[in-house]
Formats: structure tokens, sequence, C-alpha cells
């Protein structure tokens, strides 16, 4: 545990976390908030121009990781203001919908904050043991991965709900394999001689370069001119 902890009394590195955050925070704020934008979409442009910022990397993954957090808790908001259903087919829509219908919008507001609020409480205590296991798990996991690929994909068709649909479940999982297989087999291919070329009249032009030459100009010598008819 000691190499995931590393206690730092780092004054001007505390600031520029705040910042980093704080722009995180309106990143996240924006993604919540505008209909279509989600915080995946400023992680890949942080990851993007990461390379390009002159400060820590470090600083980068603190701007995501406060653009993300804040987006699960403003998200639900433009979900429960947008495509709200009528009282007719409130009864098929999401628990939140069918609050705002009954009046009681803002109460749904408030159990998705008090949800995301437990949410972030449960993992910041989380966060350092489950890193340690994945950091000492994944080399078992990665010699291992096509068995657990396999148990994963025989687990899920066989928990479908009907024999047809574990059929079509099983039908391209069992085919995947050989056409990755397929794909990752390197093709040879033999090398293209460029058109008009005089290598492609023999075996012996292609494997002797300077005869060609001879033949061509050989076969020049013996082609009448004009002036000799």
């Amino acid at each position: 545990m000691d190499a995931l902890v590393r206690p730092v009394v780092d004054p001007g590195f505390a600031a520029a976390a705040l910042a980093f955050l704080c722009g995180g925070v309106a990143l996240g704020t924006a993604s919540g908030l505008v209909p279509g934008l989600h915080a995946n979409n400023f992680a890949l442009f942080l990851a993007g121009i990461a390379p390009s910022v002159s400060a820590d990397p470090l600083l980068v993954g603190v701007a995501m990781l406060g653009a993300g957090v804040v987006h699960s808790f403003l998200d639900i908001v433009p979900a429960l203001a947008l495509g709200v259903p009528d009282a007719a087919t409130a009864v098929a829509a999401l628990p939140g919908h069918r609050l705002v219908v009954a009046g009681r919008g803002r109460e749904a507001v408030r159990l998705s904050a008090v949800g995301s609020g437990l949410a972030v409480a449960l993992a910041v205590p989380l966060a350092l043991p489950i890193t340690w296991g994945m950091m000492r798990g994944y080399p078992v996991v990665r010699d291992h991965l096509p068995l657990i690929l396999g148990v994963v994909v025989a687990f899920l068709v066989f928990t479908e709900s009907s024999k047809r649909a574990a059929l079509g479940g099983s039908s391209p999982s069992s085919r995947a394999p050989r056409s990755g297989s397929q794909r990752s087999t390197p093709t040879r291919r033999r090398p293209s001689t460029p058109a008009g070329s005089s290598r492609r009249f023999s075996p012996a032009c292609s494997a002797h370069p300077c005869s060609s030459t001879r033949w061509a100009a050989g076969a020049s010598r013996r082609r009448p001119t004009l002036g000799s008819r």
C-alpha cells in the first residue's frame, strides 16, 4: 500500500491541483446540464491536449475525475426536465419521471443527489484497496484472459431467457475467435512490378536486371529506321 499512498507537502502543486479541479468542475457542470454532452467528451478532449500541457499529467487526471463526479450529480436535471411523459404513459416511464408527473420533481432531484453523494462517500475509502488489488491481480487476469472471457460469454449465454436467445448469442460468440485469428494472420503479397517493365518477359530478365537492359538495347539496334528504307 505504500506505493499508492505518498504524503506530499507542496503548496504549489496543491494550488495547481485546485485550479485544475475547478476547471473539471466547470466542465462537469456543462456536460451535466447541457443535453447531448457527456463527461467522456471532455475526458477525450483533455486526454488529447494532455501531451501539450506543460503541467504534471496528474493534474489533467484530476480535472477528468472532477468532471466525472460533478456530471454524475447534475445529469439528472435535464433527464427530468426534458422528455417527461404525460400521465397516460407515466406507468412505463422511469421512477424519476413518475415523480415529476406527480409534482414531486424536487424530491426526485434531491434523491438523485443523495444517491450520488452516497456513491462518492463509498467510493473514496474503497479506491485504494481496489486499486491495490487490480495492480496485483492484473497480471493473472492478462495471462488467463481467453479463459476468463470464455467463462463470461458462457455465463451470459446460459442465463438467457429463452433457447432462441441463447442460440442467437452463442452463434456470433463461436465465430468471433475464428474471425479474429484469420484477421490477425498476415498475408504475404507478391511484390508488384511496374507497368511497362521489361522484367515481365522472362524469368531470366527478372533474375538478372542488367539482361533486360541489354535486351532493350539490342532491340533498338535491330529496329529498322526510316532512313534505312
